[in-house]
């Protein structure tokens, strides 16, 4: 997936739950991690779940396809709190 792309479906969705190119806790980060791309949730200065990707447009497919599985899960909200 392109960055341009990544963009357009990511404006629609709350930005508290997501950071591209930085950490953000209690939120799902897409960032550069040496010559790789990595996807993981921060948590607690951790980065769980991390899987890393040898190219940027496998990275943003695997972030967005995350976010979409992860949104519709009542556990996620906002600062870890549950509905």
């Amino acid at each position: 997936m392109k960055d341009e792309v990544l963009q357009q479906l990511l404006e629609k969705m709350d930005p508290i739950f997501y950071s591209v190119g930085t950490y953000k806790e209690h939120a799902y980060c897409l960032q550069k991690k040496g010559a790789s791309w990595e996807v993981f949730y921060g948590q607690n200065s951790l980065h769980l779940g991390s899987r890393t990707f040898a190219s940027k447009e496998e990275a943003n497919k695997y972030f967005y396809k995350m976010l979409m599985e992860k949104m519709n899960q009542p556990i996620l909200k906002a600062h870890g709190k549950t509905e």
